[in-house]
């Protein structure tokens, strides 16, 4: 097969001679590109497909270096292999551009050595497209099912956790069990609600919602049992409660957590005998009603103090569904910005950039869905231009962390100790070789420094560190390691 090689270079004579030297010798598809921004549009269009990538390290009228551009494209696939094929060899390059984890950095002056550098790169390209062939094909099947599967009870996501989520509900429909659904605020738990109602005997009738937290304690009762004309001042005329408007249906408890003591006895009732009182009644009324609770709190702990009634908690954990945070299911993202694009952006006016999307992933979502739903309404909203791009979010996802870094997706400045250690041991190496390499081929230290921008004591010192010998006056050849 032929590789795709992707060239990146401003200089045209640049192009021709990696041309020519490239195709006479292996068997390639080049593709050619003058900017840096070509290349990442290049890369995102087909993020598999190159073998290899040689970029420029300097490109005139951008404010990209090479360095930069491979960071992005190792943003999009963290595989590929980038080499950086510049005519500026000053320390500081070199230093960026292995700090951008590129595979090779060649000076144009040694452009022969590309050629080897390219070929070493078709070996890791085989082994990751034949990896990648078979984990995406698992995974893109895996995503397909499961995104169905969800959307069968008018859900979205693509995640295994919301898979699970999805077969619980199915199995817990056909089901009368009272249900509990636990998670953090916003991540979809009427929802789920809803949707074991819809799937269930009962959608037939009524699915009623009540917050728990929302209502006075002195009006709760009233609305979860109803009551009698004059049961209380203020009480002009009967009122139905949410009980009995869910007879046969279901009726959804949000917040549970935070039910006063009382009326968690009489819910306890309604569980138990399937009766109530409405307030200011003697007359008992039958229900048939399936309770679906939910809690952003943990009920064991609210037990254990005294907050929550035990045999309430565990006529209510029956079944019990967990929701996990939108940052444990990070795969869910993606679709769900598409749904509410789609929701908020009818006229599809807008395009939310790849980059966008990367932070919107790496965002730590308090939230949850609800918090992303209204983020991605005021981007449609409010923002400028036909593309949604990072510069649009707000200055939260740029929060500095107490080590200085940037708090950001895909970071490379990887804070692992072991990663540092290899980096700066990989470093070290390059710049010794960097640095001894000049001076040996100037043949004068004083030369070598004045080439590598550093007075020649500290050339000198240098050199002496590493166990060179050389004459301090500075025109002798170091010998040693």
């Amino acid at each position: 097969m032929k590789y795709k090689i992707l060239i990146a270079d401003d200089n045209p004579n640049s192009i021709e001679g990696l041309r020519q030297l490239l195709t006479a010798h292996l068997d390639i598809e080049p593709t050619y590109v003058e900017t840096s921004r070509e290349a990442i549009e290049a890369v995102k269009a087909d993020p598999y497909g190159f073998a290899a990538i040689v970029l420029d390290f300097n490109f005139e009228n951008e404010n990209k270096t090479g360095a930069d551009a491979a960071r992005d494209i190792l943003k999009i696939n963290g595989k590929i292999q980038i080499i950086i094929c510049t005519g500026s060899q000053s320390m500081d390059t070199v230093i960026e551009s292995l700090r951008a984890r590129v595979t090779d950095f060649i000076p144009k002056s040694n452009i022969e050595s590309v050629l080897f550098a390219v070929r070493k790169c078709f070996p890791h390209f085989d082994e990751t497209l034949r990896c990648l062939s078979h984990e995406k094909q698992t995974l893109v099947s895996r995503y397909a099912d499961n995104e169905a599967a969800l959307r069968e009870i008018k859900m979205i996501g693509r995640s295994d956790r919301m898979r699970a989520v999805c077969d619980v509900s199915k199995k817990s429909a056909k089901s009368k069990a009272t249900v509990l659904i636990r998670g953090e605020c916003g991540t979809g738990k009427e929802l789920v609600a809803q949707s074991l109602h819809n799937l269930s005997e009962r959608s037939a009738y009524n699915f009623v919602a009540i917050n728990c937290s929302a209502i006075p304690e002195a009006l709760l009762e009233s609305e979860l049992f109803g009551h009698e004309k004059g049961a209380f001042t203020g009480a002009m005329t009967r009122k139905v409660g949410k009980f009995e408007l869910a007879h046969r249906g279901t009726i959804f408890l949000d917040e549970i957590g935070d039910m006063p003591a009382l009326l968690q006895a009489k819910l306890l009732r309604v569980l138990q005998e399937e009766t109530f009182y409405p307030v200011g009644s003697n007359q008992i009324k039958k229900v048939d009603v399936r309770v679906v609770a939910a809690t952003n709190v943990d009920l064991e702990k609210a037990v254990a103090d005294g907050r929550f009634r035990e045999d309430l908690y565990y006529r209510l954990k029956v079944i019990t569904i967990d929701l996990p945070a939108l940052r444990e299911r990070v795969e869910d993202i993606e679709p769900l910005v598409l749904h509410f694009k789609e929701k908020y952006d009818k006229n599809n006016e807008k395009r939310i950039l790849y980059k966008t999307l990367d932070y919107l992933k790496a965002h730590h979502w308090p939230g949850n869905v609800r918090e992303l739903e209204n983020m991605i309404h005021g981007l449609i909203t409010l923002g400028d231009g036909a593309e949604i791009g990072p510069d649009h979010l707000p200055s939260t996802f740029f929060q500095k962390r107490k080590d200085g870094m940037i708090q950001a997706s895909f970071n490379f400045e990887c804070d692992y100790p072991a990663f540092q250690k290899q980096t700066e041991e990989y470093l070290a190496r390059a710049e010794h070789d960097f640095i001894v390499g000049k001076y040996r081929d100037k043949k004068s230290l004083r030369e070598a420094a004045k080439a590598l921008n550093m007075s020649k004591t500290t050339l000198h010192r240098r050199l002496l560190s590493w166990g060179y010998t050389c004459d301090g006056g500075g025109d002798n050849e170091a010998t040693g390691n």
